[in-house]
Order: C-alpha cells, then structure tokens, then sequence
C-alpha cells in the first residue's frame, strides 16, 4: 500500500507558510504557500494566505485578482467572499468595497451572518443608510435571529444616535425578553443617550429607496451573481500559467440585463496600493 510522503501533504507546507508569516518572512510565506496550492489546489485557505503574502510584499493588483479568481472558484465560501471584500476596503478602494458587500448580502441573503458583516463592512466604509437596508431586510427575513436583531441596535449605537439605540433595543427585548445580553445594552444605551445630545437627524426606521434597476436588500437573482459579478473583474486578469495575475486587455462578451447592470457595479478593480 503506498500512502502519501510528506511533500505531497499540504499540512507540513501550510505550518511552514505559518511560521514564515509569523516571522514577517512574506516572499518565503507566499512561495510555500504556492508550493501548498500545487498540492492541495481545492483549499480556499492556502488561497487566503498567499493573498495575504502577496499584499504584504506590496503586490495588491495581484492579490485582489487572485482573491477575485477563488471567489468564482468558491462562490459559496463566505468566509472567502468577505476576505476578497475587507481587501478591497483596507486598500482603500471604498465605493468598490461597498458594492462588494452588497453582492456579498445579496448572494448570501439565506445567511444571517452574512448580512452582519456586510452590514458591519458598509458601516466601515460610512454607508450608514445601506448598512441599515441590509439589516432591515435581514430582519424581516430572520424574525427569530437574535444576532441580526441587535446588529441592528448596535448600528444606532455606531451612529452615535442613542435614542433609537435605545428604541431598538426595548423592541429586541420584547422578542427575546431572556436574552442575557438585553439588559446590560439597554441600561448602557440609557446612560449615553442621557449623556450624549439627541441627534437632529434621526436614523429613518424604514429601508431608504432603491436606485432604479438596483436589487432589493436581500434579493438573491436568479443564477450565481457573485460568480458572474466577479468573472468580470476578472476580465482584465489572467493567469501567466505560473500563479502571478497580469493585466490583459481581453474582455470576455457577457449577456445583457442583469450583467450588464452588475458589471456596471462591479467591472471597475481596485487600485493597487503603494510598492
């Protein structure tokens, strides 16, 4: 019975990558990262970590295609699909960030955490109203979500706006009156909002409107829009057959509708940050 060597198991690689990162050591970190892909190519993991050296060595164009690429090969790993979008947001690229989140919350609308963190990502980037849409349409879809229900309160809170913080969180009470974290936010919501001024400009308790031809929060299109949405930021990036992405001037002749529309949103990369 022959069995496996250990170069041709990913884990020695994977723990070498590791220590190489934890040593700040990122050109060894991203090629035994390589060396763990070319044996285990189907581990969204490997992919994250050798992104990861690749931004740390101050090749962002690379690793955001690199990201972009594993999210089409994984469209339903979520813990991917936020990686791809936090890159996008620490280098800087806001608006596109926000437009990933909301694909994010769209493609993974039948996951409550998914709507928390694209909510928390479009708060990050200053999309207070969209942040709230997200978590209005993750309410109506979750009632019984605990998690999605003080999301919500917590997003006032973020707002600095402590009287609906405080609003939102008697009503969180009155569905989950034993929760054990209810009575803590409101007393600590009570105490900043006599502390803090009422804001002039209350947060509305209504999702804001959509742009014309924009999805509902939550909406989920028919087929894998996060896998479309990407391959056409993918368009100007192909792989040179040794795992490095280049720029290339193809672009690939997608259908019209809802692609058009979504490589409207989604078609624009972003910018590498300084070498």
């Amino acid at each position: 019975m022959v069995t496996d060597t250990p170069a041709k198991r990913p884990g020695p690689l994977i723990d070498a990558a590791r220590e190489a990162r934890r040593k700040g050591d990122w050109e060894e970190a991203l090629r035994l990262w390589r060396a763990a892909r070319d044996v285990a190519p189907d581990r969204p993991t490997i992919y994250e970590g050798e992104a990861e050296s690749l931004a740390a060595l101050g090749r962002n164009e690379e690793a955001d295609a690199l990201l972009a690429t594993m999210v089409v090969r994984f469209p339903d790993n979520l813990a991917l699909v936020i990686r791809a979008a936090e890159f996008t947001q620490r280098h800087g690229a806001a608006a596109l960030a926000a437009q990933r989140w909301q694909a994010l919350a769209q493609h993974f609308s039948d996951r409550p955490a998914a709507a928390i963190r694209a909510a928390a990502g479009l708060a990050d980037g200053g999309k207070f109203n969209d942040s709230e849409a997200v978590l209005i349409a993750a309410g109506e879809r979750f009632p019984k979500n605990f998690a999605v229900a003080a999301a919500f309160a917590r997003l006032a809170e973020r707002r600095s706006d402590w009287t609906e913080a405080l609003r939102r969180w008697e009503a969180t009470r009155e569905r989950f009156p034993h929760h054990p974290d209810i009575g803590p936010a409101i007393e600590a919501a009570s105490a900043q909002r006599d502390l803090v001024p009422p804001r002039r400009d209350p947060v509305p308790a209504t999702a804001p409107a959509m742009a014309p031809g924009a999805p509902e929060p939550g909406a989920r299109i028919a087929g894998s829009p996060l896998k479309d949405t990407i391959r056409l930021m993918l368009d100007r990036h192909e792989d040179d057959g040794g795992g490095h992405y280049a720029p290339t001037s193809r672009l690939a002749r997608r259908p019209q509708g809802i692609v058009a529309r979504l490589k409207q949103l989604f078609g624009r990369r972003a910018q590498p940050g300084p070498r």
